[in-house]
């Protein structure tokens, strides 16, 4: 039995270790779609560059860096709003390297970390983040 590619759900499709993409924008769009079905959103987080090229991209949980410290100013009315941010450490890291000399890049995920410490949204509700 021969199944093709276009035969298989794209929802069960999870990123892996070596997992290989054709650009950091099809990397990304991956990991984007990935996130807007297990309810969070991403961030680009940390990058490297060598020879003003980037060479290796984080792409995060939308809630995975600190809460910012909140200057709380007496004078001013301001909103009693809690940060949305939990230090989640669920991220997909992406690294430029060549294995195969006929793709001119080949970006491939070095690290994936599924666990979320916070609750996730709906797949429709992941349309109102930013």
């Amino acid at each position: 039995m021969n199944i093709h590619l276009n035969e298989i759900p794209y929802e069960n499709y999870e990123p892996f270790i070596d997992q290989m993409f054709g650009s950091e924008e099809e990397a990304l769009v991956f990991y984007r779609n990935y996130a807007e079905r297990h309810g969070f959103g991403i961030h680009k987080y940390r990058y490297d560059k060598r020879n003003n090229k980037t060479v290796r991209r984080d792409l995060s949980c939308h809630r995975g860096r600190k809460k910012p410290v909140k200057v709380i100013d007496a004078s001013k009315d301001q909103r009693k709003r809690e940060s949305s941010r939990s230090e989640c450490n669920a991220h997909m890291r992406i690294t430029l390297r060549r294995v195969f000399e006929i793709f001119p890049e080949e970006w491939h995920v070095s690290r994936f970390v599924k666990q979320h410490n916070h609750e996730r949204l709906l797949p429709h509700e992941t349309l109102l983040l930013p």
